[in-house]
């Protein structure tokens, strides 16, 4: 007899039995702690099999009478964790499926071998930071080693900051400059995250003046030797090469220690390349979609 898949609500969730879950897994993530999905999506439920063995975290969201699961924002990968057996990503996604009828999440690099029929999958690109500075610079793509040179020649300065709300505040208006979808509420959103991160893991904030003037800047957040970023330059910055010199200087900083770099990926071919530059390398998660709305409402919800 298969272990019953068991749908349960944000009130229900033990966080201290879900946390021990995602910590021990092979495949986890910081985007799947208790902590972080409380902020990125409060109401957010879960599916869980025996005593925590594998769980699978719901970020629920609500829309006139309609419940359904959606990729909450600063949130890369979430999916099934823990003890995985075979068909578990199969059977956790159709019974999804039983009490939702809108889904489209991104599920996490582990889950990738259980289907062939993945909606898409999706680039992402980190960087063993094991070796030293000199060996590390030595695999920069020569385009990276030429827009690094012409940063330097900017006279660009690298500050450490602990102005959380701040850099949050400025990254999320580039973030809207470039995706209309992004509202007002992900600058609140941001500052909670990293307040929380602060807390929670090793955070870093860093910036890239121009005299007076921020022109790129980064927020690095490391956890059980795994670092996620989320960075930006506006359009001065752009045209200074402001993040060559933001990651240079990063990279610099913590060469030679046993971390990953997780740039956090990108199925848009000029910021693959960016990353890759840096030499870093490629791998893959699934995104699922699942649409089962009345007829009338999946003209809406495409």
């Amino acid at each position: 007899m298969q272990n019953q898949i068991r749908y349960i609500q944000h009130l229900q969730i033990d966080k201290e039995k879900w946390d021990r879950c995602i910590s021990s897994s092979d495949n986890y993530q910081i985007y799947a702690f208790s902590w972080y999905l409380d902020i990125v999506t409060p109401d957010w439920g879960a599916l869980i099999i025996e005593d925590y063995e594998a769980v699978m975290p719901l970020p629920v969201k609500r829309k006139f009478f309609i419940k359904y699961l959606i990729q909450p924002l600063f949130t890369q990968q979430l999916g099934v964790f823990g003890i995985i057996k075979d068909g578990y990503v199969k059977r956790f996604l159709q019974e999804s499926e039983k009490h939702f009828k809108f889904i489209h999440l991104n599920m996490n690099f582990l889950n990738l071998s259980e289907m062939d029929n993945w909606y898409k999958i999706n680039n992402n690109y980190t960087l063993s930071l094991f070796k030293s500075y000199s060996e590390l610079r030595k695999n920069y793509s020569e385009s990276h080693c030429k827009n690094l040179r012409r940063s330097i020649k900017n006279n660009l300065k690298f500050n450490k900051t602990l102005d959380y709300q701040t850099i949050s505040s400025f990254i999320v208006e580039e973030l809207k400059d470039h995706d209309k979808n992004i509202k007002a509420s992900a600058e609140t959103l941001l500052g909670k995250l990293a307040s929380i991160l602060h807390e929670n893991c090793t955070s870093e904030v860093y910036e890239v003046m121009y005299e007076d003037t921020r022109v790129a800047a980064g927020i690095f957040i490391s956890y059980n030797k795994h670092i996620v970023c989320q960075f930006i330059a506006n359009e001065q910055g752009k045209k200074m090469k402001a993040l060559f010199y933001l990651l240079d200087q990063y990279i610099i900083l913590h060469a030679n220690q046993n971390s990953i770099l997780d740039f956090s990926g990108s199925n848009i071919e000029s910021i693959a390349y960016f990353f890759s530059g840096f030499g870093a390398t490629v791998s893959h998660y699934p995104s699922f979609k699942s649409n089962n709305l009345p007829w009338y409402l999946k003209l809406v919800k495409k």
